[in-house]
């Protein structure tokens, strides 16, 4: 899989911002440096993720008189499909009558499909109510954000370019709105002798049509294959 390294590069090439590249290396000549093409692949790993969250297995344990419980630091969302055959919620069969055997029911009243699950994404967290008073384990998928690093990618390699495209559209967008020397080395790499003004309007152009690109394969492409 591809590393930060390879993405960094295809960034750049994009963005046509290679000046600073050759046998010996020279970030003074660079508009963005490592770091900043670093943060925005990172950003753009997030966005894919939530499109394409790399699916992994995991397990809630409940506790009585606990309600909220802390999910995975890499957590995008639940796998609902998945959660709901957990709790029995595509059955029409009562599992709280299998309990032993099935899944440990939080009291006789109340089976697993019965308790409500408020899942706050964002804050990592799960709301259970009403409040377990029994111990109880549901064994499900979610959705985790992917990785990339120096040592490679957990993106699968078809998807490599999709993350680019997002990638270089966040560095145009940022590129659009900075008037100082960023904005003035890429004139001068690109040969440009217009107004600022113009040339943060075709940036912008540029931005917007790389993202709408990335989410025509990404977003909008038909669910189910994951990384």
């Amino acid at each position: 899989m591809a590393t930060i390294a390879d993405y960094r590069l295809s960034v750049r090439t994009m963005i046509r911002d290679t000046a600073g590249l050759g046998a010996t290396p020279n970030p003074s000549q660079f508009i963005f440096q490592d770091w900043e093409i670093d943060a925005f692949t990172q950003s753009a790993v997030l966005a894919y993720s939530k499109y394409r969250g790399r699916r992994k297995p995991y397990t809630l344990t409940l506790q009585p008189g606990q309600s909220q419980y802390p999910l995975p630091a890499d957590w995008m969302t639940v796998d609902l499909a998945s959660f709901h055959q957990a709790i029995g919620l595509d059955s029409d069969v009562d599992l709280s009558q299998f309990a032993s055997f099935v899944l440990p029911s939080l009291n006789p009243s109340i089976p697993l499909k019965d308790l409500t699950f408020d899942w706050y994404d964002s804050d990592q967290f799960v709301l259970v109510s009403p409040t377990p008073q029994a111990t109880a384990t549901i064994n499900f998928a979610y959705f985790a954000a992917h990785t990339v690093d120096q040592n490679g990618s957990s993106i699968p390699s078809a998807d490599f370019d999709y993350v680019v495209l997002a990638a270089a559209s966040r560095v145009l967008d940022t590129l659009a709105v900075d008037r100082g020397m960023k904005m003035q080395k890429y004139k001068i790499g690109q040969g440009l002798m217009i107004d600022d003004s113009e040339v943060a309007k075709r940036l912008q152009e540029q931005a917007k049509a790389y993202w709408e690109r990335f989410e025509q394969f990404v977003r909008f492409r038909p669910f189910g294959v994951m990384g």
